[in-house]
């Protein structure tokens, strides 16, 4: 055990600020990435919804190219759905990672 990192008998090991900082960002990231997702897949939902009534006036006047435009926008919005999604669990994993090394450097 290295010098910094000594552990006096019946001492409670404790937190350093910028590391308690770091840990309520991260935690305040957690809670909100939950709204988040939502709030992606609503606004793909929305977009769909959308695409959904085009389609349906579009059949109507049998305009295909236009159906093939729209099918074009949904698999972009597909893609956007996807990256959002993924980003933000990328961004729960980094942040996994970042509070498992703050505890284990505090727990030893």
């Amino acid at each position: 055990m290295n010098a910094d990192k000594q552990i006096v008998p019946g001492s409670i090991p404790s937190i350093a600020n910028e590391n308690l900082e770091l840990l309520t960002e991260l935690h305040l990231r957690a809670r909100g990435r939950p709204l988040r997702r939502l709030a992606a897949v609503l606004n793909a939902i929305h977009q769909i919804g959308d695409l959904e009534r085009l389609v349906d006036l579009r059949m109507s006047t049998s305009q295909s190219r236009s159906c093939i435009l729209i099918l074009q926008q949904l698999d972009g919005i597909n893609w956007a759905l996807m990256h959002q999604l993924t980003t933000i669990l990328n961004e729960q994993v980094a942040d996994e990672a970042i509070e498992r090394d703050i505890w284990e450097r505090v727990t030893g």
